[in-house]
């Protein structure tokens, strides 16, 4: 039986000298090989891997494909022989911000990816059409098929490959020519280890700017990650490489892995290229941050049922043909869409057929959330949702509604056919199925998704990438630009520190404090502003009568208090004397404070909005805490009962109104050390601001 005659390039690691070794020790001697490499020094370990020399069926031949004498001379050895299969394997990586990629680099790239190809094809083409049989296969990549952050060099070099070859074979087709590519994923090879790649923090990134650098530094992170948790063996690849020798008629594109098949539906399902463009954002770069799922279509599109099934099954067929419905529902908050709820809503887009139904929690299914004041409004959650769906998939039809209650229309909806879950809202998507069969509706198929960990969170923050741990993370920092008042003095600069009772507003100043703020307890000038003497003490006994009075002269505050509690009048004709006055007091200390040399001054005041004083402030701060945390604190401190301490916080101002006005919130709900990073944050971040 006469052999199969197969050349391959880049022979000396990886890929190459795996598919070599392999063909080249085939128990039925079916093959003869041609095994180059530029380097023949490197032959050695070729043949370490056969246990010695083969001569029947290995050769080993000198071949840099990007040096036209050394083709001709391999060319010329195998002229005379039939060649039946061509591996186009040699290949090399450049990988870095594109501003730090040298001439003499990219060059290097097109020379072996794209020209090294083209030319070796060249070279034996004629002959196999002469015979009108032969087979080529050439290496390339999923970075030949979707662009990769920071390779933009290596993938428009594969990009090129794949029109070649896409092209040619075509013209090939009547010749009986195959033409194969093979698209690699990430493979346990010395490939990543001798990439060409500039050190983040080395001298070649010294003139980038700082967030390409910090990407860059988070890309190379996640490329490590991936490989590490998903790459393939070489013996798995090289099965795909002798499919594609041994088939009759093989595809033009054969994909080693799945891993990342959902992107590339993704890619054709999205015609501009918008929504693609940041899923891949959020997978490279977003959810390097996060921490990369090992396995991406598991958690775009796990498989269907009771989630019980086994792992490897599972990641093995997440390139199966997706289910099809025609009406798909998804419910959530989707505060602030982050790379997770891209993820979920791009395979909620690839279910669906005609319609997806989005139901947006609003309302009381907010009000035990965290943070629930920094929640978006609807009206910008629902725009921000519509604006990416139909970016993903403009010919479906898109329903966005409120969500009152844990139910909504999926129970009600006829059409529905699937509604998709996560790993935490199952048993909701349960409770929805009993509801519909006790309406008389068939159940929904459920189809779960699972959740993306993020390896970073912080001890407060859930493990899952969460919108919660985003808004956690907005706190301390500048939510909206400070006022900008000609009037107000630059210096000192001024925080209006605000929050309602039990807010932990008081543990906020005095941290500011030992920062170096000076501050002002506005409570404390308010006792003085009630001082015989003082300008308001007159007005306020000439208003509310001599019985406020102790028999010391002062006034009993308590007495006063109940005078003007729940009489709304009163209560003006008080504050109408008083605040006034306490704003003199505080301006005279923001004076003292100026005097004392002091950059950054805090007025520390529970009703700094009511009375008007953000006036007086360059920025507002306001401390929030769930209500329920602060009627244990109101109860435990004061000896209040519960209805009293949830009396009082409904006479104040809500933490979203105060939230509404203000530049920075903070939040004193978790442990200490948590509060003091956040105000150790929030105060950093206003000393850049007040950096020149």
């Amino acid at each position: 039986m006469e052999k199969t005659t197969v050349l391959i390039t880049g022979c000396s690691s990886g890929i190459g000298l795996g598919l070599a070794a392999r063909l080249a020790a085939d128990g039925a001697r079916r093959f003869k090989v041609f095994a180059t490499m530029r380097d023949m020094a490197k032959g050695e370990q070729l043949l370490a891997h056969l246990g010695g020399c083969c001569p029947d069926t290995l050769e080993v031949l000198q071949l840099d494909v990007t040096d036209p004498r050394s083709l001709a001379a391999a060319t010329r050895r195998v002229q005379g022989q039939r060649l039946d299969v061509l591996v186009c394997n040699a290949g090399v990586g450049l990988m870095g911000p594109l501003e730090t990629c040298s001439d003499h680099a990219m060059k290097t790239v097109f020379d072996v990816n794209l020209f090294g190809a083209v030319h070796t094809i060249q070279a034996f083409l004629p002959a196999m059409k002469r015979r009108r049989a032969g087979r080529i296969i050439v290496s390339s990549s999923i970075g030949g098929l979707q662009g990769l952050p920071f390779n933009s060099v290596y993938c428009a070099s594969k990009f090129a490959v794949e029109g070649l070859c896409e092209s040619l074979a075509i013209v090939l087709q009547p010749f009986n020519i195959h033409l194969t590519l093979v698209e690699c994923g990430p493979v346990n090879t010395s490939f990543l280890a001798n990439l060409q790649r500039p050190d983040p923090e080395g001298s070649e990134l010294q003139d980038l700017d700082a967030e390409t650098r910090g990407l860059y530094r988070r890309y190379l992170q996640h490329c490590q990650s991936l490989f590490r948790e998903t790459a393939q063996e070489v013996e798995e690849v090289l099965q795909v490489f002798l499919e594609a020798i041994s088939t009759p008629c093989p595809p033009l594109r054969c994909v080693t892995t799945q891993l990342f098949a959902p992107l590339s539906r993704l890619r054709l399902a999205n015609p501009d290229g918008s929504a693609y463009v940041r899923a891949m954002h959020d997978f490279h770069l977003a959810a390097a941050a996060y921490g990369c799922p090992p396995h991406l279509p598991a958690v775009l599109l796990g498989d269907p049922g009771d989630g019980a099934g086994d792992p490897e099954e599972d990641a093995q067929d997440a390139g199966a043909a997706l289910p099809d419905f025609s009406d798909v529902v998804v419910g959530g908050t989707f505060d602030r869409l982050h790379g997770a709820h891209r993820l979920l809503l791009s395979a909620c887009c690839l279910l669906a057929r005609q319609r997806l139904l989005a139901g947006l929690a609003d309302g009381d299914l907010l009000h035990h959330k965290v943070l629930m004041e920094l929640i978006e409004p609807y009206e910008l959650r629902a725009a921000k949702l519509r604006e990416f769906l139909e970016d993903v998939k403009p010919s479906l039809r898109y329903d966005i509604v409120p969500l009152g209650d844990p139910y909504g229309p999926a129970v009600t909806d006829p059409d529905l056919q699937c509604l998709v879950v996560s790993e935490e809202t199952r048993k909701g998507g349960e409770a929805v199925n009993k509801k519909r069969l006790e309406n008389g509706l068939p159940e929904l198929a459920l189809y779960e998704i699972l959740l993306m960990k993020d390896p970073e969170h912080n001890q407060n923050e859930e493990e899952k990438i969460s919108s919660s741990s985003l808004r956690q993370r907005l706190l301390g920092t500048l939510l909206r630009p400070p006022r900008q008042d000609p009037a107000l003095p630059s210096r000192p600069y001024v925080i209006g520190l605000t929050g309602g009772t039990g807010s932990g507003k008081t543990s906020i100043a005095k941290a500011l404090g030992r920062l170096g703020a000076f501050l002002i307890d506005a409570d404390k000038l308010g006792h003085a502003a009630y001082v015989p003497g003082s300008p308001a003490y007159e007005r306020v006994v000439a208003t509310f009568g001599a019985e406020i009075l102790n028999e010391d002269g002062t006034i009993n505050r308590k007495v006063l208090g109940a005078k003007v509690f729940g009489n709304q009048e009163r209560l003006k004709s008080l504050t109408d004397i008083v605040w006034p006055e306490i704003a003199r007091m505080v301006k005279e200390q923001i004076g003292e404070a100026d005097a004392q040399g002091k950059a950054v001054c805090v007025l520390d005041a529970a009703v700094l909005l009511e009375a008007g004083w953000q006036d007086m402030v360059h920025e507002v701060w306001t401390a929030v805490i769930p209500e329920e945390e602060a009627v244990k604190r109101i109860m435990a401190r004061d000896g209040l009962s519960e209805e009293a301490a949830r009396s009082r916080l409904r006479s104040q101002m809500s933490n979203s109104q105060r939230v509404e006005q203000s530049q920075v919130v903070l939040c004193t709900l978790w442990e200490p050390e948590v509060t003091r990073k956040q105000v150790e944050k929030a105060w950093d971040l206003l000393q850049q601001r007040l950096s020149p």
